[in-house]
């Protein structure tokens, strides 16, 4: 089981605010998970993959939200037929899995 910590705890380590965190987290930079309404916790191996990123000079890109949303953007716009529509999403969701594992976008 992977070490989470509190939302309070993730902002130290990064050195922001507790408001700030939270935008990156909804900006899809960070995971949550949810245990209720009122715990949600964060992995800590994430917060400590972006602070590597950061130090050795690795911005990404885009966040898998702004991913997520120029795929759906393309398939709107061009009417991709159901199994391309699939396999575009598929791509997005692999690009998001990339980038929070390892940071990168290939």
């Amino acid at each position: 089981m992977e070490d989470l910590i509190s939302k309070k705890e993730a902002a130290q380590v990064l050195g922001v605010s507790e408001k700030t965190f939270l935008r990156r987290v909804h900006d899809g930079l960070f995971r949550s998970v949810k245990f209720s309404d009122r715990i949600i916790k964060y992995p800590k191996s994430e917060i400590e993959a972006y602070i590597a990123r950061q130090r050795a000079g690795m911005q990404p890109d885009i966040t898998p939200i702004e991913a997520e949303r120029v795929v759906r953007g393309v398939l709107e716009a061009y009417h991709f037929d159901e199994d391309t529509a699939s396999s575009l999403e598929k791509v997005a969701d692999y690009l998001a899995t990339l980038y929070r594992k390892e940071g990168k976008h290939e």
